[in-house]
């Protein structure tokens, strides 16, 4: 039965593919998914996260998995989703660096978010433990310092008067 559906399903995916060329460059996984299962009889229709487990090899669920269906039509399976998303890049990007084309940030705005491996920028990670260093202008100051990054007390105690707030009027 999985090898059943997973055929029909892609039979169906290579079918629009090929009549409508345009579809591998601007849906998402998700659209593409639905796009799909909206020309298949209801008996046809996968899931969702079936879909999801198809693409994702060394799984449970993934297709190597469904008894019936050869190591080749996985790998077209695949290959063809790989496919569309390279059709989608160089689509967009062909539309950005149009020079007539007044939408190219647009372009840009919608590829920097569609593809990870395109993203212009990235988020910035500090390391939660920073470091600081800081040097001695002279021979004292150098003995300080050494002094209290070795851990030894050579601070001298002196006496102080403690300063008693007053509030000024105005």
């Amino acid at each position: 039965m999985g090898a059943f559906k997973f055929k029909k399903f892609y039979e169906k995916m290579v079918e629009l593919f090929d009549k409508e060329p345009t579809i591998l460059e601007i849906m998402t996984d998700t659209d593409l998914h639905t796009y799909i299962n909206g020309h298949l009889p209801p008996k046809d229709k996968v899931s969702f996260s079936t879909f999801e487990k198809w693409k994702a090899p060394n799984n449970s669920k993934s297709i190597e998995m469904i008894e019936g269906v050869s190591l080749e039509e996985a790998k077209a399976f695949r290959d063809t989703l790989a496919f569309s998303r390279v059709c989608q890049k160089l689509s967009l990007y062909k539309e950005m660096k149009d020079p007539n084309n007044k939408m190219a940030y647009k372009q840009q705005w919608i590829m920097e978010r569609k593809f990870n491996d395109l993203k212009a920028n990235p988020v910035l990670q500090l390391n939660s433990n920073p470091v600081f260093k800081i040097e001695a202008g002279n021979a004292e100051e150098r003995a300080l310092l050494d002094n209290l990054y070795n851990g030894e007390d050579s601070a001298e105690d002196i006496d102080y008067e403690e300063i008693e707030k007053k509030r000024l009027d105005r």
